[in-house]
């Protein structure tokens, strides 16, 4: 009875490890600045943001995450 107990909480942790991957995975897609859409756009500094943020006339050409001055930005599909 303790073996089938042990099997039950092992499979329990791994399947909470597999939930915590994944939820883990689609939070770092999502964008740094709104968090609510996916990231889209590249900058020529690596960083990265969805294209709504990433033209945002708000941000003043200015990496939102390293500041450094954006020279181009690259749509990602």
């Amino acid at each position: 009875m303790q073996i089938s107990a042990a099997r039950a909480a092992a499979e329990q942790a791994k399947l909470q490890a597999a939930e915590r991957a994944e939820r883990m995975a689609a939070e770092a897609n999502l964008c740094p600045v709104c968090v609510e859409r996916c990231k889209n756009m590249a900058f020529q500094c690596g960083h990265m943001v969805c294209s709504s943020c990433g033209t945002n006339p708000g941000l003043r050409n200015l990496c939102p995450i390293c500041r450094v001055p954006v020279v181009q930005r690259i749509t990602l599909y």
